[in-house]
Protein backbone atom coordinates (compact mmCIF):
# COMPACT_ATOMS: atom_id res chain seq x y z
CA UNK A 1 0.00 0.00 0.00
CA UNK A 2 2.73 2.52 0.94
CA UNK A 3 4.58 1.83 -2.29
CA UNK A 4 1.44 2.95 -4.12
CA UNK A 5 1.34 6.20 -2.19
CA UNK A 6 4.70 7.28 -3.61
CA UNK A 7 4.26 5.45 -6.95
CA UNK A 8 5.39 8.32 -9.16
CA UNK A 9 8.35 9.45 -7.11
CA UNK A 10 11.13 8.29 -9.43
CA UNK A 11 10.12 10.95 -11.88
CA UNK A 12 10.32 14.23 -10.05
CA UNK A 13 7.14 16.21 -9.82
CA UNK A 14 5.77 18.97 -7.71
CA UNK A 15 2.87 21.25 -7.17
CA UNK A 16 3.51 24.95 -6.80
CA UNK A 17 0.88 27.30 -5.44
CA UNK A 18 -0.78 29.63 -7.90
CA UNK A 19 1.63 32.41 -6.98
CA UNK A 20 4.60 30.15 -7.75
CA UNK A 21 6.32 31.00 -4.47
CA UNK A 22 7.58 27.46 -3.85
CA UNK A 23 7.72 23.97 -5.30
CA UNK A 24 7.87 20.56 -3.62
CA UNK A 25 9.12 17.54 -5.54
CA UNK A 26 10.20 14.00 -4.71
CA UNK A 27 12.78 11.33 -5.54
CA UNK A 28 12.23 7.75 -4.42
CA UNK A 29 15.13 5.43 -3.64
CA UNK A 30 13.14 2.38 -2.54
CA UNK A 31 12.41 2.56 1.20
CA UNK A 32 13.63 6.11 1.41
CA UNK A 33 14.32 9.12 -0.77
CA UNK A 34 14.31 12.89 -0.84
CA UNK A 35 11.77 15.67 -0.67
CA UNK A 36 12.97 18.83 -2.42
CA UNK A 37 11.69 22.26 -1.48
CA UNK A 38 12.54 25.11 -3.84
CA UNK A 39 11.64 28.75 -3.26
CA UNK A 40 13.03 32.23 -3.73
CA UNK A 41 14.17 32.11 -0.09
CA UNK A 42 15.97 28.79 0.07
CA UNK A 43 16.40 25.29 -1.30
CA UNK A 44 16.07 22.28 1.01
CA UNK A 45 16.94 18.68 0.18
CA UNK A 46 15.31 16.58 2.91
CA UNK A 47 15.79 12.86 3.44
CA UNK A 48 12.64 10.79 4.05
CA UNK A 49 11.92 7.25 5.17
CA UNK A 50 8.66 5.36 4.74
CA UNK A 51 6.83 4.68 7.99
CA UNK A 52 4.53 2.00 9.32
CA UNK A 53 0.99 1.94 10.65
CA UNK A 54 -0.63 5.31 10.05
CA UNK A 55 2.75 7.00 9.38
CA UNK A 56 3.29 7.31 5.65
CA UNK A 57 6.72 8.88 5.88
CA UNK A 58 9.07 10.82 8.14
CA UNK A 59 10.89 13.74 6.52
CA UNK A 60 14.12 14.90 8.16
CA UNK A 61 14.21 18.72 8.47
CA UNK A 62 16.62 21.12 10.15
CA UNK A 63 15.87 21.40 13.87
CA UNK A 64 15.31 24.84 15.35
CA UNK A 65 18.94 24.84 16.57
CA UNK A 66 20.22 24.03 13.04
CA UNK A 67 17.75 26.09 11.02
CA UNK A 68 19.63 29.35 10.47
CA UNK A 69 22.98 27.67 9.81
CA UNK A 70 21.51 25.21 7.29
CA UNK A 71 19.09 27.54 5.51
CA UNK A 72 20.47 31.04 5.96
CA UNK A 73 17.00 32.11 7.10
CA UNK A 74 15.85 33.45 10.45
CA UNK A 75 14.20 30.97 12.81
CA UNK A 76 10.81 32.71 12.45
CA UNK A 77 10.64 31.45 8.82
CA UNK A 78 10.97 27.80 9.91
CA UNK A 79 7.36 27.02 10.82
CA UNK A 80 5.79 28.78 7.81
CA UNK A 81 8.13 26.92 5.44
CA UNK A 82 7.69 23.55 7.18
CA UNK A 83 3.90 24.05 7.18
CA UNK A 84 4.00 24.67 3.41
CA UNK A 85 6.01 21.47 2.95
CA UNK A 86 3.73 19.43 5.23
CA UNK A 87 0.54 20.63 3.52
CA UNK A 88 1.92 19.98 0.05
CA UNK A 89 3.20 16.49 0.88
CA UNK A 90 -0.18 15.59 2.40
CA UNK A 91 -1.96 16.81 -0.77
CA UNK A 92 0.44 14.93 -3.04
CA UNK A 93 1.10 11.73 -1.15
CA UNK A 94 -1.79 10.70 1.08
CA UNK A 95 -5.01 8.98 0.14
CA UNK A 96 -7.15 11.61 -1.55
CA UNK A 97 -5.09 14.30 0.21
CA UNK A 98 -6.85 13.57 3.48
CA UNK A 99 -3.79 12.86 5.58
CA UNK A 100 -2.18 14.99 8.23
CA UNK A 101 1.27 16.10 9.27
CA UNK A 102 3.03 16.92 12.51
CA UNK A 103 6.17 19.02 12.86
CA UNK A 104 8.60 17.73 15.44
CA UNK A 105 12.09 18.92 16.39
CA UNK A 106 13.86 17.52 13.34
CA UNK A 107 11.03 15.83 11.44
CA UNK A 108 7.80 16.31 9.56
CA UNK A 109 5.68 13.20 10.18
CA UNK A 110 3.17 12.48 7.38
CA UNK A 111 0.15 10.41 8.43
CA UNK A 112 -2.65 8.84 6.44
Amino acid sequence: MMAGIFDALKSLFGQAPADGSYQVSYANQGRCGYVYYRSRECDLDMYFEFGGGDVVASINVPSPAEWTAKTGLPLERRLPILNNIGKQVVRDQTTMGRGAYEIEDGWIIIKN
